[in-house]
């Protein structure tokens, strides 16, 4: 990308001036006021006039500011609990004396904003059917009892493929072997254990706050369009905050690993997440059938170096995105370099700001906006600091 000419035009026109000569207080005003507008114009164009440089640059703080991406749900307030699960339970009301033994069966039963309560054991599959709760309600809360610990063998919303499961649901504080959320709505997973993969498909409007992902060999967490669906249905609006990605192998040559695959997606924020111990990539965004993803914000996060446990794929990158449309990668640290979109794939409207990372000089590209990164040996856009 060029170099910005904000403020150039008033900077010009500033010195072209030919002020007047009144007399006496008149020529005091006019004086005033000059050196009036030449602050203000000076403040508009920041540190780097000052720095000896030509131009003004735009900061990067402007371009992308703290948080740009999809904001965290809040955290739910504490409600006095009125439905009730416990392991093998056979209610049929949910209640304290006679509770209900799953999880779909309390969140039938529970209204906008109330909240469930899970007792200390380990449940069996969770498989989540759609409910009556009206979109836009309040979402339910479900926590374990206090100083309880809690394990699900599996979460699974929506039975199957393309099915509708329940929505409008905030639960924390528990342990699952997998987590597969099919085409549901406003689910948010916070403190989360996931002890193996997450897969979401279709789904809209989740977010995982904290909690972690792995580990797992030979298969790898992702985020996809709904499979087979024509058109497709995309998920959108996906956010991870604050994610613990770690020890996702590949074991069988061929098999191609990370610790996280975006497949698909319509806005998705990915922030202050780490991924350690990740085999092929840590992160890896391509749009598939749903065309190159779109509105993607990588923010504040740390990648680690990946590695190879197959013996015959060589690890090369940490983060990968190769389309995309409307992507800001900025404030991430890398340990190893990035794989970034070849000349054929779509890029529009790409910000890289902050960022430290290795990087050559041969991966910088003219169709993206880099500003204020740390590269080392590499300076792709004006300032940007390479670092040996």
């Amino acid at each position: 990308m060029g170099r910005s000419r904000v403020g150039a035009p008033g900077l010009r026109a500033l010195r072209s001036a030919t002020p007047t000569s009144p007399r006496g207080p008149v020529r005091l005003l006019a004086l005033a006021a000059l050196l009036l507008g030449a602050a203000a114009l000076l403040g508009t164009l920041g540190p780097r006039v000052f720095d000896g440089g030509s131009d003004a640059v735009p900061d990067a703080t402007a371009a992308t500011p703290k948080h740009i991406g999809i904001p965290a749900p809040p955290e739910p307030k504490r409600v006095a609990p009125t439905i009730f699960v416990a392991p093998g339970a056979t209610g049929e009301d949910c209640t304290a004396a006679a509770p209900c033994g799953s999880l779909d069966a309390a969140l039938g039963k529970a209204k906008p904003g109330a909240g469930v309560q899970l007792a200390a054991g380990r449940y069996g599959p969770q498989i989540l059917k759609s409910d009556a709760r009206p979109a836009g309600s309040a979402p339910v809360v479900v926590r374990p009892a206090p100083g309880a610990k809690v394990a699900f063998e599996e979460l699974r919303c929506g039975p199957w493929t393309g099915d509708v499961g329940a929505g409008a649901f905030d639960l924390g504080g528990v342990t699952v072997a997998g987590v597969l959320i099919h085409r549901c709505d406003r689910v948010t997973l916070r403190r989360v254990t996931v002890a193996g993969g997450l897969f979401l498909e279709g789904s809209t409007n989740f977010a995982m706050v904290g909690g972690s992902v792995g580990p797992g060999a030979d298969f790898h967490p992702d985020v996809s369009a709904v499979y087979g669906a024509q058109p497709p249905i995309v998920p959108r609006n996906i956010l991870f905050d604050g994610v613990r990605f770690h020890d996702w192998q590949v074991r069988t040559a061929g098999k191609h690993i990370e610790c996280l695959q975006i497949s698909d997606v319509q806005r998705l924020t990915v922030r202050g997440s780490s991924f350690v111990r990740c085999d092929t990539f840590d992160l890896h965004i391509a749009g598939t059938v749903g065309g190159p993803v779109r509105d993607v914000v990588i923010e504040d996060n740390f990648f680690g170096a990946t590695s190879d446990h197959s013996g015959v794929t060589p690890a090369y990158y940490s983060l990968s995105v190769r389309n995309g449309i409307g992507v800001h990668i900025t404030r991430n640290r890398s340990n190893q370099a990035w794989a970034l979109p070849a000349a054929g794939d779509v890029v529009q409207r790409w910000v890289l700001s902050r960022n430290v990372a290795p990087m050559k000089a041969y991966q910088c590209d003219d169709r993206i906006t880099y500003m204020h990164n740390r590269w080392s040996r590499a300076k792709c856009g004006p300032t940007d600091r390479p670092t040996r």
